[in-house]
């Protein structure tokens, strides 16, 4: 018997729900929180912002990226990029709850399971989003994760994502409407600005999140380059052009299987973009999902 034979026969005794399924991986961008105690240092170590590792993506030379040393609260440091701000598109979006216990260890929960995951502790949303990168549209999709209030602060129905939603995105189904069209657009469709919360002096806003004892101070994403009065929005501007809305279209087919691994991450056999895991719970051991535990 050939070594080709024995293998097609070992294929045969092969449980097919233990393989596993790791999809598509993208570059991770997180959301770091800032620190007040850096406010003589400044910049990307004083409000924090979006940060690429560098042995995830290189970004030398792209505009609105900066080289940075990230110095985690574990002392830990990492050499990456910084943007203050991002301009993006948003191709698709999946969201869990996770409970890490005090050997690093989380358990997943889905998201109307909230009840059960705050019963075992501490329960933070984790909410990822695959996005395409204004001037980086050659460089296909990235993944954007944000932790706990960073994640509201976007996604919540006061946050970001929801502003777009309200000034630009229903502007445009309404017009397609004035034109006896009842198709709509995606949010793919348009740009959208995002950047650290700061006042009309650029000085930047921090707020304290969490409870009691467990309470943190961090500088969180906030949505820009929207009015702040009654002027007449014009979503055209925030349209990315018939070509680039083409192409994000294809974004968003190749990523559906990653948006449906959802509840495969929960049960602990699918890819979070994270390390291994087993059915309870997932040890916290891989770069992307260790800085994004700081990323509050």
């Amino acid at each position: 018997m050939s070594n080709y034979d024995e293998f097609m026969q070992g294929v045969d005794d092969v449980n097919q729900d233990a393989v596993e399924e790791h999809g598509n991986r993208y570059p991770l961008i997180q959301w770091v929180k800032g620190d007040q105690k850096a406010k003589k240092a400044g910049g990307f170590d004083y409000h924090g912002g979006w940060f690429v590792a560098e042995d995830r993506c290189d970004l030398s030379g792209v505009e609105g990226w900066e080289k940075v040393e990230w110095v985690r609260n574990d002392g830990s440091r990492v050499e990456g990029f910084y943007a203050s701000n991002l301009h993006f598109s948003v191709l698709n979006h999946r969201e869990w709850w996770e409970v890490t216990d005090d050997a690093g260890s989380k358990t997943r929960f889905g998201w109307n399971s909230y009840k059960e995951a705050a019963a075992t502790g501490n329960a933070r949303g984790r909410n990822q989003y695959l996005v395409a990168i204004k001037g980086m549209e050659d460089r296909g999709i990235f993944l954007v994760s944000l932790l706990g209030k960073a994640g509201e602060a976007f996604g919540s129905q006061r946050g970001a994502l929801a502003k777009l939603s309200k000034v630009v995105v229903s502007k445009a189904n309404d017009f397609l409407r004035s034109k006896k069209d009842n198709r709509k657009m995606p949010f793919y469709s348009f740009w959208l600005n995002v950047g650290y919360n700061r006042d009309e002096k650029g000085n930047p806003v921090f707020e304290i999140v969490g409870k009691g004892k467990n309470t943190s101070t961090v500088c969180l994403p906030m949505a820009w380059d929207f009015p702040t009065g009654e002027e007449k929005v014009e979503f055209l501007a925030y349209y990315v052009g018939k070509e680039l809305n083409a192409k994000f279209g294809e974004f968003f087919k190749e990523s559906q299987e990653w948006a449906a691994q959802t509840d495969k991450i929960v049960s602990g056999v699918g890819d979070a973009q994270s390390s291994s895991a087993t059915p309870t719970a997932a040890k916290v051991d891989d770069l992307a999902d260790k800085a994004a535990e700081y990323g509050i």
